[in-house]
């Protein structure tokens, strides 16, 4: 006989295990602030916040060196660390072959925050810390999700209120897909921690947070983040031997997030396009009173639910006809659904023929979105990307020039920067080598996750790396550090349950001192990325602003600062353009062609500063290279 609800003796002598708060504060500082520091921050999206990110990281990682009297790391974390690692290099080799060095050394720059993070989280984290760090970043997710549903249920107060802008919640990420990613990873984590925390408190707060983070992902109307739930708990329950506990939880704390969501689909005034502000006001308003009633009955059902279990034993035949009772349930559900939609037929021509739509038909009411499979222009970018491997398939086209080959490429004017695909892009700009390495840098957590499946957290973190990876596969999470970021800390929680004192390496003095050295290495080129971008963003602020003379003042300091880059020059070129200065302009954007000759809007700019044959040289080679643009073809005449 055995408890339903509570972690068996050894899984909780395990989770508990020389626990102290201050051992764990420096991994839940660095966790914790990074996610709450980029989201905060666009998700990260923008180069500005790389540097000041890498450099966290990578002076954690030092100071973790430095500090601690042993280090130790098993041998699937140097593993992951080498596979991280050597992503980061091939990346950064792409710069031999590259079509775009500038976008090639923004990757880079990326890659760099994710290289130091997962150095710094296995070097401060310990097996008794998965606890504390998974409610850390869960903590942080709900933040960011409570300040994003809050937009939709105040607004005109906490943001302004723009109906037009498709509807769709975004803030403060700025992007309504990287919402409902982390509002998906949030709630597998909510579930995780309300079945497995040791607290009744804490597992009450959990199910509570569902009713934030659901909600949030509703209004993000993403179907990705969907399809990342459900990716996750069918991976949790799957991978977890104590699933019967885990499905019983999941059934508690359900019913007030279902709540949730049917009243948030009640109020039409957030749902639909044009809404009149009054109307939107009224029912947020609403339903934030009714969201706030549902998180204390979730808390206060949850925690009783947790005492309860705590003191009741069940069964090994009472579990069997439960465990039953389920599968039952599900496989009655299943049919139910395969029957009311006219057999598994019927399903398939209806996926196949909405999928193929270029966007879903929503009609002023943003809840339909949610019924369509419409690619929404992916099958378009995702056989671009394959062609591009294709057409490059040891090496790619080199890190972040999926773009240039898109414009090159495309069949019809639609404009974007990702092919909305981590692994197809990854195929195209980095070849099938990083494929291989990306592969193997997911492969190798979730090969952990198999070994170490019996540690209490170890399915959910593995329930939420699935997440990622399914909707890192159909959008551009990697370019979002913030729900990367949130991806890795789930592996590198998983590799750090999975420690055995086998496994486990002492890092000796030779090894911290040629880590530490390369930490540093890595500070100083972080440092002066973070000083290049700062500066960048000010020039670009500057343009914006049409003051040319300071736009080029902080151009040439950026130009300074990262001469790899052909922005600040652009830029300045630019700003010598607005102000008459032809002959000026026109050497700038040569020597801005000469660092990345894949650019076509330079290429404009040289032939709006040159006449005669240069003239139309430069538009020949501009239209060569992003052929249905319009001001191309106007200028061509």
């Amino acid at each position: 006989m055995t408890s339903l609800a509570t972690t068996p003796r050894r899984s909780r002598r395990l989770a508990t295990q020389h626990t102290r708060a201050p051992e764990s504060l420096p991994a839940i500082l660095v966790l914790g602030g990074s996610i709450v520091g980029l989201g905060a921050t666009n998700g990260g999206y923008f180069p500005a916040s790389w540097g000041w990110s890498a450099l966290l990281f990578s002076w954690s990682a030092l100071l973790a060196l430095l500090v601690r009297e042993r280090v130790l790391v098993s041998h699937s974390e140097l593993a992951f660390i080498a596979a991280v690692g050597t992503l980061l290099a091939w990346t950064a080799l792409s710069l031999l072959w590259t079509w775009s060095t500038t976008a090639t050394m923004y990757e880079v720059e990326r890659t760099l925050v994710y290289a130091t993070f997962v150095a710094a989280l296995l070097l401060l984290a310990t097996r008794a810390h998965v606890e504390a760090v998974l409610a850390t970043m869960l903590a942080a997710l709900v933040a960011l999700a409570f300040y994003g549903l809050a937009t939709r249920l105040l607004p005109g107060r906490l943001t302004t209120f723009d109906p037009i802008a498709t509807y769709r919640l975004s803030k403060p990420l700025g992007y309504w897909n990287g919402m409902a990613a982390i509002s998906a990873s949030g709630s597998l984590l909510a579930v995780g921690v309300a079945a497995r925390a040791r607290s009744p408190v804490a597992r009450g707060l959990a199910a509570a947070s569902l009713v934030v983070l659901v909600p949030t992902l509703y209004f993000t109307f993403g179907r990705g983040g969907w399809l990342a739930l459900l990716v996750g708990l069918v991976s949790m329950i799957a991978i977890d031997p104590r699933r019967l506990q885990l499905t019983t939880t999941l059934l508690v704390v359900a019913v007030w997030p279902a709540l949730a969501l049917w009243r948030s689909y009640q109020a039409k005034g957030m749902t639909s396009d044009f809404s009149p502000l009054s109307t939107a006001t009224t029912d947020g308003e609403r339903l934030a009173w009714m969201l706030a009633i549902l998180s204390v009955a979730a808390f206060a059902a949850t925690a009783l639910y947790a005492m309860v279990a705590e003191r009741t034993t069940v069964g090994a035949g009472l579990r069997r006809v439960w465990a039953g009772l389920l599968i039952v349930v599900a496989v009655g559900g299943v049919g139910t659904v395969v029957v009311a939609s006219r057999g598994p037929a019927e399903i398939t021509t209806r996926a196949l023929h909405s999928i193929h739509q270029s966007s879903p038909n929503v009609h002023g009411d943003q809840t339909r979105r949610l019924f369509s499979l419409s690619s929404n222009g992916r099958l378009e970018t995702w056989s671009s990307a394959l062609d591009e491997a294709a057409a490059h398939p040891l090496l790619g086209t080199g890190a972040g020039t999926f773009e240039a080959w898109w414009l090159q490429h495309r069949k019809r004017v639609l404009d974007v920067k990702d092919a909305h695909g981590l692994f197809v892009e990854t195929a195209g700009e980095l070849g099938f080598v990083g494929l291989g390495l990306l592969v193997l840098m997911i492969a190798i957590p979730a090969s952990a996750a198999v070994s170490a499946r019996a540690s209490p957290y170890v399915p959910v973190a593995f329930g939420g790396l699935a997440a990622f990876v399914a909707h890192a596969a159909v959008d551009w999470d990697w370019e979002l550090p913030v729900v990367t970021i949130g991806g890795l800390a789930l592996a590198c929680c998983i590799l750090v349950s999975a420690r055995e004192s086998s496994s486990e390496h002492v890092v000796r003095r030779r090894g911290r001192a040629v880590a530490g050295i390369t930490l540093l290495v890595v500070s100083a080129f972080a440092f002066v990325a973070m000083i290049g971008n700062r500066s960048l963003g000010q020039a670009a602020h500057a343009a914006h602003r049409a003051d040319a003379v300071n736009a080029a003042r902080y151009a040439r300091r950026a130009a300074g600062w990262a001469p790899w880059s052909s922005e600040p020059i652009r830029i300045e070129a630019d700003s010598a353009l607005e102000r008459g200065a032809i002959t000026r302009a026109r050497s700038l954007y040569a020597r801005a062609i000469a660092k990345d000759p894949h650019n076509w809007e330079l290429w404009v700019g040289l032939a709006l500063t040159s006449d005669g044959t240069a003239r139309t040289h430069a538009l020949a080679r501009a239209a060569a290279l992003n052929s249905l643009d319009p001001v191309i073809r106007e200028l061509q005449g």
